[in-house]
C-alpha cells in the first residue's frame, strides 16, 4: 500500500536493508531525514551531498546541512569523497558479527 502512512516504515526498512545511506537532498523536515535517523540508529554509515550555497542550506538541502553540522553524516564535496565512502561500506550483518 503506497499511502503516506507507510512512508516512515518504508524508510526504516530501506535503511535497514542498506549497507549505507547517501542523502542527495533533504529539507530539514523531509522524509529522508527519517531514513537518516534510522540509518544512524541501525549503525549504517551515513553520507550526504554538501550544500554549495547559503541558499541551499536554508532550502531543499537544509537537512543535509543539519546532518553535517551535527556530524551525523560524512560530507561529500568531490568525487573522491564518494569513492572513499563507498569503499568503506561493508555488509552490515558481517560488521555486526565482527563486534
Amino acid at each position: 500500500d503506497p499511502s503516506r502512512r507507510h512512508f516512515v516504515d518504508r524508510n526504516r526498512m530501506q535503511s535497514g536493508l542498506a549497507w549505507g545511506v547517501f542523502v542527495v537532498e533533504s529539507k530539514a523536515d523531509g522524509g529522508t531525514m527519517h531514513t537518516a535517523s534510522f540509518a544512524s540508529r541501525q549503525g549504517r554509515p551515513l553520507a550526504c551531498l554538501s550544500p554549495v550555497s547559503d541558499e541551499e542550506t536554508e532550502g531543499n538541502m537544509a537537512g543535509n546541512a543539519t546532518l553535517m553540522r551535527e556530524e551525523r553524516a560524512v560530507p561529500i564535496t568531490k568525487p573522491s569523497d564518494m569513492r572513499s565512502f563507498l569503499a568503506g561500506l561493508s555488509d552490515p550483518v558481517a560488521r555486526k558479527a565482527a563486534t
